[in-house]
């Protein structure tokens, strides 16, 4: 991934894209988390998102978040 971001530097820099002297790179954000609904309206304790360049369209970052209690632990670890 962090080829795939210099990369899109590197793209940024040839066009000239700067804010206040940092390459500016522009990126395409998608995330989401299930929600669950079956006698109860809660979000689920995990998500995840990534992050793609637009100009190479390569991932440049993937974000997963999973709570973990101390619930699950018990009924997982008896």
């Amino acid at each position: 991934m962090s080829v795939a971001m210099g990369e899109e530097k590197k793209i940024a820099i040839d066009k000239n894209r700067y804010h206040e002297g940092i390459p500016s790179v522009t990126v395409i954000c998608d995330a989401g988390w299930s929600k669950r609904s079956h006698k109860h309206t809660y979000n689920a304790l995990g998500g995840v998102a990534v992050i793609i360049g637009a100009e190479t369209k390569k991932i440049l970052h993937v974000g997963i978040r999973n709570k973990y209690t101390v619930t699950f632990a018990t009924e997982t670890n008896p």
